[in-house]
């Protein structure tokens, strides 16, 4: 069998503030807010993976986070973005060189699959918050500041993506402390 997967970070620190902001400010009937408990900081977006290739990757991901130090992150912006025929509002952070080395460390783990997919060059840290219809109007507030959020990278989690009913969920599959531990 197959799943669809992705390398993130749980945010659990800041779970409930960004839930609440988002809950009040995009409030547009169209919007579809991920639910809290889907929350996350992606790295690297894998797609569908065979469940036979998975004990090696979880190998090489515990490997690389064995040696990864906890990595800090500052927030940049509340962005807007439409991608693949759907739109999504983002928590965006400010990238870093240890993010881009872990996002593509965490990529290259991938490597045993047939046809990994590719890292974008210049990796964006962000949390997706919303989505909506890539031909919605969307009315949101560009003023938004939320540049003062901070997040400690502490792990790297492995989850499977499913499509729901109402929305997509997201089930935890491996979860890998860094080396530094809770931050």
């Amino acid at each position: 069998m197959r799943k669809r997967v992705f390398i993130g970070c749980p945010i659990d620190s800041l779970k409930m503030v960004i839930h609440h902001f988002v809950c009040n400010h995009l409030t547009d009937p169209l919007c579809k807010i991920v639910p809290e408990r889907n929350l996350h900081l992606t790295y690297y977006f894998a797609g569908m993976v065979e469940d036979d290739i998975l004990p090696i990757i979880y190998y090489k991901i515990e490997q690389l986070s064995e040696q990864q130090e906890v990595i800090y992150l500052q927030s940049k912006s509340f962005t807007k973005i439409k991608k693949h025929k759907q739109g999504m509002f983002w928590l965006e952070f400010m990238g870093s060189e240890e993010f881009n080395r872990l996002a593509l460390l965490s990529r290259e783990a991938f490597n045993v699959t047939a046809n990994p997919i590719p890292l974008h060059p210049e990796c964006r840290p962000h949390i997706t918050l919303a989505r909506f219809k890539d031909d919605a109007n969307i009315h949101w507030q560009k003023d938004i500041d939320f540049t003062d959020a901070h997040l400690a990278l502490t792990h790297i989690n492995i989850y499977e993506s499913k499509s729901g009913t109402h929305h997509v969920e997201y089930s935890l599959l491996k979860s890998f402390p860094f080396k530094g531990g809770q931050a």
